[in-house]
């Protein structure tokens, strides 16, 4: 059963993975339907849906790209060979509400816009 509150349907909860508050305090979700999705094709998805949330509620770095998404960016949470490499969590917002595109890991932010620095990484301490 789908209800539209502002053009944007709101699944039952029983269809998210998880919803949780960002560093800003906004809702984001990741819908079942993204999680299998994902799953299908990369193992290591579910296996980091936890740091996922971690990156969602606490970035390192926020960066943004030319279509909107917002991508964050935590480094130091992943396990070999992941272990140093940042998770880059994707999220797309509509108003309040955004919605995980994606998770994976990365070495560097690529052509995407800075949005804030909020913690940095020295001889293995965050700063």
């Amino acid at each position: 059963m789908w209800y539209y509150i502002r053009k944007m349907p709101i699944l039952p909860k029983e269809l998210y993975i998880f919803e949780i508050k960002d560093w800003h305090g906004r809702i984001v979700r990741l819908t079942r339907r993204t999680f299998e999705v994902h799953e299908k094709r990369h193992q290591e998805f579910a296996k980091y849906i936890e740091a996922a949330k971690q990156t969602i509620q606490d970035p390192d770095l926020v960066a943004e790209a030319d279509n909107g998404a917002v991508s964050l960016f935590r480094f130091g949470l992943g396990n070999k060979p992941f272990e140093n490499l940042y998770l880059v969590v994707v999220v797309y917002y509509k108003g309040a509400e955004g919605k995980e595109a994606t998770h994976h890991f990365t070495d560097s932010i690529g052509d995407l816009r800075v949005i804030e620095y909020r913690y940095q990484w020295l001889g293995g301490q965050r700063f």
